[in-house]
């Protein structure tokens, strides 16, 4: 039916040449009839009725289904429409929500001192990307400094701290994002001192680059539970 597009009647399936899912007549069918839902010329699917004695479908049987199923295309054509009309606009919305994050992160930073532009960067990051911990941290030679963390109702500072083979210094070398569902199954990352006090699992990390290109920090976004972080997520945090 989907093929040819046009509707298909069956007296007894078991004694027909057409193939059938056997599904059906274990669960005791016999007669089938079904019509194309077709709208704006294209073949959306098949509406199918079932019998559980042999019937012989008229000619006017058939033309009714077949009716109904036009009707029946039209209004799946038509909530499809609507579904993506609301999805452009979501994604519309999505689009403006970003970008007014990314403006009121870079408002007055520059006249801010060094412990409100920190909170200012990771207190929103938490609350957008639904984290329990947003942390931003420098380097200062082999060392991070000015570590800012923010979670539940506290951002606190911790003193500078020596590096390890964690997946931050990782994003230093590679001077890339990574995004991490569970990062006590990363057995090639020891944990450190944050990931180890919060117990973190998911974990969403980003190099702060200067003009130049160097990377001078790094700010994450991280969950005490696993987290699949979607590729939209990953984008708007890179940014």
């Amino acid at each position: 039916i989907f093929d040819t597009r046009k509707p298909l009647a069956v007296r007894d399936l078991k004694n027909s040449q057409t193939p059938y899912d056997e599904m059906f007549t274990r669960q005791g069918m016999i007669s089938f009839l079904g019509a194309p839902l077709i709208a704006k010329d294209e073949v959306l699917g098949v509406l199918t009725l079932y019998g559980r004695e042999e019937h012989d479908f008229t000619g006017e049987e058939v033309e009714f289904l077949s009716t109904v199923a036009g009707q029946a295309a039209i209004a799946i054509y038509n909530a499809r429409l609507y579904e993506q009309t609301k999805k452009q606009a979501g994604d519309l919305l999505e689009q403006e929500r970003i970008q007014r994050i990314l403006k009121e992160l870079s408002q007055d930073i520059t006249k801010m001192d060094v412990d409100s532009l920190l909170e200012k960067l990771t207190s929103p990051i938490r609350e957008v990307f639904n984290v329990d911990i947003s942390d931003v941290r420098f380097l200062a030679g082999n060392k991070w400094a000015n570590i800012t963390i923010a979670s539940q109702n506290l951002v606190q500072r911790l003193p500078e701290g020596g590096g390890s083979r964690g997946a931050t210094d990782w994003v230093v070398k590679n001077r890339k994002l990574i995004a991490i569902e569970d990062y006590q199954e990363r057995k090639e990352f020891t944990p450190g001192r944050v990931t180890y006090m919060f117990g973190v699992r998911g974990f969403l990390a980003a190099p702060l680059l200067a003009k130049n290109g160097e990377v001078i920090g790094v700010i994450r976004a991280l969950c005490k539970e696993p987290r699949n972080f979607t590729a939209q997520e990953i984008d708007l945090f890179e940014q």
